[in-house]
């Protein structure tokens, strides 16, 4: 079995990753709460303020610029990044 993937296969997670992105950063938009966090989507980037703490952004997918390989470590890290503030946001509701 060969070890090395083929292209393919790097743009099919690239792309995965990329739908996983925006499908958490829907969510994230859903459990805006005035009062505490609020989540934006706008083009490419949510926009998550935490009022009174900061804030931050996130881009929600490289451009195809980018080597899939590089797409795929950057998407993995805002999905990661995405859905520790998701379960933050979770836990402070609770």
């Amino acid at each position: 079995m060969n070890a090395i993937a083929k292209p393919e296969l790097f743009s099919i997670e690239a792309i995965r990753l990329e739908t996983l992105a925006r499908k958490v950063a829907e969510e994230l938009v859903a459990l805006s709460d005035p009062s505490d966090t609020v989540s934006v989507i706008k083009s490419n980037w949510i926009h998550i303020t935490y009022l009174g703490r900061g804030s931050e952004s996130y881009e929600l997918s490289l451009s195809g610029e980018f080597s899939d390989k590089t797409r795929i470590a950057y998407q993995n890290d805002v999905v990661l990044r995405l859905n520790k503030i998701k379960s933050y946001i979770l836990e402070e509701a609770a």
